[in-house]
């Protein structure tokens, strides 16, 4: 089926999509209140997630400094917030530098399902924003879409953040367009407080260093300031962040069933070490080749493109996204940035990119949970030993970014030979 028919198969159900995804979040609602409002009905906190940001800004405000990235302190302050049983035996860790806590220090007194509600509705609040900073054609249409999307869902159930990096991204992007470099530097310093949301945007400064060096000035220089000027509020913070750097770095136990990238991917297919020699595995040489083959893409890209700053700002937040070692299911709420901004972009194909853009919907939407039941179905002694879990987000996505640059790059050699030649009447 050619890309025109299949596109033109999708737009007649649209409305499955929608309605979708206004299912996940009544569901969502519904279970809050069964729940009691703190807690859904199977007993998840609300947003837990956010926990952590809300116990540091209260160890900020305590005068507990010190004790920021102290496991056990926080895992019982954490249980105190709760009646009995809800948070018993639990953690959940603070990992960010120490300014970042600040941020939410005007919700640390509050009790925490007001201060995690309070963020939730900032989150929300955020996309709206973004979404009219990326300048779509309809933008509150492209809002609705994107609560559809799961990602985004993900997110603010969760209690996590990843939709206020969206916004300083869409505002670096705006500021790029209009060729204000040093202040899109300044406001992506913002992302300092997780330093891998910026490898797309640093791997693109190296490339072009010569045109963005004002960004990298910029964001350095935010960066300074948010770390020297916490740093004299709060020294006992940024030591025992220091001491923590080597743990946090090797922290690995994440869910991978919630990870959509190449190192969750090549983990979960083959969970059992295949050793090369030289200290080296099968796993780990197919995590770096798929890694590499990002960067090697967004390089050709950048050939053709590469005085396009809304085309490459695109990519590097998708090749961030492949690249980062921890890329959870709500940071692919980033992803909302190329499917808006290449969305009127004229050199791709309409059709093809609404397949793709359905195709990687589809895929975040359904890899994560199926993953986690081909867990759970190994655990049963259902399945083989050890689990072997195929992750259809991954291939999908990759397969999407491929063809999308490949399109791109056609797109741009195309016009380059309608153009005149040098000299000639035409």
């Amino acid at each position: 089926m050619s890309s025109d028919r299949l596109a033109a198969f999708l737009a007649c159900r649209l409305m499955y999509a929608r309605l979708l995804g206004l299912c996940l979040w009544l569901a969502w609602g519904i279970s809050l209140i069964l729940g009691g409002g703190s807690t859904d009905a199977t007993g998840q906190l609300l947003g837990a997630d956010h926990l952590a940001f809300y116990t540091a800004a209260r160890f900020l405000q305590e005068g507990r400094a010190a004790e920021l990235y102290d496991h056990q302190a926080f895992s019982a302050a954490q249980e105190a917030y709760f009646p009995p049983g809800i948070w018993r035996g639990k953690l959940e860790a603070y990992r960010n530098p120490p300014f970042y806590a600040l941020l939410y220090m005007p919700t640390a007194a509050w009790p925490y399902p007001a201060s995690a509600a309070f963020w939730m509705l900032v989150s929300l609040l955020a996309l709206i924003v973004a979404t009219h900073w990326l300048c779509p054609e309809q933008p509150w249409l492209t809002l609705g879409w994107a609560l559809t999307f799961y990602p985004v869902f993900a997110t603010v159930s969760y209690g996590q953040n990843s939709l206020l990096s969206l916004a300083v991204f869409a505002a670096v992007i705006r500021l790029l367009v209009g060729n204000r470099r040093f202040l899109a530097g300044m406001i992506a310093g913002l992302l300092w407080f997780k330093p891998t949301l910026l490898i797309g945007l640093v791997i693109w400064a190296l490339i072009d260093l010569r045109r963005l060096w004002p960004c990298a000035f910029g964001a350095a220089t935010t960066g300074a300031v948010l770390s020297l000027g916490s740093f004299l509020l709060y020294p006992e913070a940024w030591s025992a962040f220091f001491q923590s750097l080597p743990s946090n770095a090797a922290f690995l136990d994440f869910d991978l069933w919630k990870m959509h990238n190449p190192r969750a991917f090549w983990t979960l297919l083959l969970p059992t070490p295949i050793r090369l020699g030289g200290g080296m595995s099968l796993q780990l040489l197919l995590i770096l080749g798929s890694i590499v083959g990002g960067i090697v893409v967004f390089f050709r890209l950048a050939k053709t493109h590469g005085d396009d700053d809304r085309v490459m700002a695109a990519a590097a937040v998708l090749l961030t996204l492949w690249c980062s070692p921890h890329t959870m299911i709500y940071e692919w709420s980033l992803a909302l940035i190329p499917a808006i901004s290449l969305w009127r972009y004229p050199a791709l194909n309409k059709e093809l990119w609404m397949v793709g853009v359905a195709a990687g919907w589809l895929a975040l939407l359904l890899s994560t949970d199926l993953s986690r039941i081909q867990l759970l179905l190994q655990r049963d002694g259902l399945g083989v030993n050890p689990a072997v879990i195929v992750q259809i987000s991954v291939p999908t996505l990759a397969v999407i970014c491929w063809m999308m640059a490949r399109e791109l790059r056609q797109a741009s050699e195309q016009n380059r030979l309608r153009l005149p030649a040098m000299g000639s009447s035409d």
